[in-house]
């Protein structure tokens, strides 16, 4: 999921490049692309059987609902998002 949607944002950059969107205008796509990633991953965390990862998994859903209030959305993912898929992929077992 977190790959998709790293994927998915991807994308959108390289639209918002193509649509020459101001700085402004891909913010606000971030901030909704990261919002609804974040439901998606608390969602995932709800299904969750292992406390350990139920609680990985919401952490994981609140750095990223941060990501979205942030002010630069995209200075977010290069600096803090990038070390979301290293972190569940070494953590996020049982």
């Amino acid at each position: 999921m977190i790959i998709d949607g790293s994927r998915q944002i991807t994308a959108d950059s390289a639209d918002a490049t193509r649509e020459e969107l101001t700085p402004e205008q891909l913010n606000g796509k971030l901030k909704g692309r990261l919002s609804r990633l974040a439901d998606d991953v608390r969602a995932q965390a709800r299904k969750a059987r292992d406390d350990r990862i139920r609680k990985l998994v919401e952490e994981t859903a609140t750095k990223i609902d941060a990501g979205a209030a942030a002010k630069s959305p995209a200075s977010w993912m290069g600096t803090d998002f990038v070390d979301i898929p290293p972190r569940l992929t070494r953590d996020c077992h049982v």
